[in-house]
């Protein structure tokens, strides 16, 4: 079974917009229940329905008894354009994404995977990108072989954001961060600007001293410079 919540936001600072919060029947939420952050931006289907936009994602609900399967809940956030704005610029400015890269090391030991989640905007004809996290990890690997260490590296950077960069060391199979809240946005198709990310892996096979590296990209665009 699943269930339906939605919720009418106000963005006033942004769009000048109005809204209400209301419960399917025999619910009950408030107006604060869901959270139109960036988390919920980048992990969300969004449309334009009936002149309005219309953002929505699923998560996992806990089951009620102990013998009830998983549910399924639905979140979904309506935002209704005012008379000096319309639904495709609330659209073009809160476009949200996210990029997925896979490779394999040059032995076929392990694949390494990541993905990048981002945020859009429009200001003054310009286009404007920001990361909002970064997941991944390895999979697939060789029995006899042993991930000694891990490097990410995060960045979105342009010539007026260079500080904009910083480095992770994941220690399990698998990652997921979030990028500080105090990063700007970066111009898109300037001149030099980068925006991904360069995830490697140190391993050996058994119980050999020798070790070898590899290490992928994942960018949404790179003019800039590489963070390998």
């Amino acid at each position: 079974m699943k269930k339906y919540v939605s919720a009418f936001l106000a963005l006033l600072c942004i769009f000048s917009l109005s809204a209400i919060a209301y419960a399917a029947p025999g619910e009950t939420t408030a107006p604060d229940e869901i959270v139109l952050d960036r988390n919920f931006l980048s992990s969300s289907d969004m449309t334009e329905v009936d002149g309005n936009v219309v953002l929505t994602r699923e998560i996992a609900a806990a089951p009620r008894t102990r013998s009830a399967a998983a549910e399924c809940a639905r979140e979904s956030v309506v935002l209704i354009p005012s008379e000096t704005s319309s639904a495709e610029e609330i659209m073009e400015n809160i476009d949200t994404g996210n990029k997925y890269e896979e490779e394999y090391d040059n032995t076929l030991s392990v694949k390494l995977y990541t993905t990048i989640y981002y945020t859009r905007k429009v200001e003054s004809g310009k286009k404007y990108l920001k990361l909002a996290k970064v997941s991944g990890g390895i999979s697939d690997k060789d029995s006899v072989v042993t991930i000694t260490s891990q490097l990410l590296r995060i960045g979105c950077a342009d010539r007026l954001t260079s500080s904009q960069q910083l480095e992770r060391y994941p220690t399990g199979s698998s990652f997921s961060y979030s990028i500080p809240a105090n990063w700007k946005y970066v111009e898109e198709n300037s001149t030099l600007y980068s925006v991904g990310s360069y995830y490697e892996v140190t391993m050996k096979r058994g119980s050999s001293t020798g070790s070898w590296k590899y290490g992928m990209s994942n960018f949404l665009d790179l003019s800039l410079a590489s963070f390998s």
